[in-house]
């Protein structure tokens, strides 16, 4: 998916409730784990994965969070680990399923400790991811479902943060 731009749908439905949160924006794919995600509906806000450090900016808020991503973080964020086989055989058991040119692969954890109970990815025929979905232990529901990918072509900048002037940051101070 590196170099890859495309429209998602973010759903997400906590446990016990019928109604579901749902956003919407883009995505940029860089070399895993670098992504860039710009929601735009219900509320604009930046989440960003530069290889090294996570961002998260909301411009209502006027504050961005910045932390380091290691192992711990990694595990917790399921698109920072999908693009790694060598993680997904040690700590999944996978299945493949395939019907109308749409691979469907699940991910049961080895760890009944595990963060996640289930993921679900669902690739097309042409490679192109086109959604995630995942379970928490606790229950809670997130599905991403991804439209209309096109090429990209990726600059250092895609996968930079800048923090705008006058906004706090929380955790990590950016590198200088």
């Amino acid at each position: 998916m590196a170099g890859v731009e495309a429209t998602f749908v973010h759903r997400f439905r906590p446990r016990g409730v019928k109604a579901e949160q749902v956003e919407r924006g883009r995505v940029v794919f860089g070399e895993l784990p670098r992504m860039r995600w710009e929601y735009s509906a219900p509320e604009a806000k930046t989440f960003l994965f530069d290889g090294i450090r996570s961002f998260f900016y909301v411009p209502s808020d006027r504050q961005v969070s910045i932390n380091t991503i290691g192992d711990e973080q990694k595990s917790t964020y399921p698109f920072l680990f999908i693009g790694d086989p060598a993680a997904r055989g040690r700590n999944f058991r996978q299945r493949d399923s395939s019907r109308a040119g749409i691979l469907t692969t699940r991910l049961e954890p080895r760890d009944r400790q595990a963060q996640f109970k289930e993921i679900v990815l669902k690739i097309d025929s042409g490679s192109l991811l086109r959604s995630v979905e995942y379970t928490d232990r606790m229950g809670n529901r997130t599905i991403f479902e991804f439209f209309a990918h096109q090429k990209k072509v990726l600059s250092p900048e895609t996968f930079r943060f800048t923090t705008p002037p006058g906004v706090d940051v929380v955790g990590d101070r950016p590198a200088p």
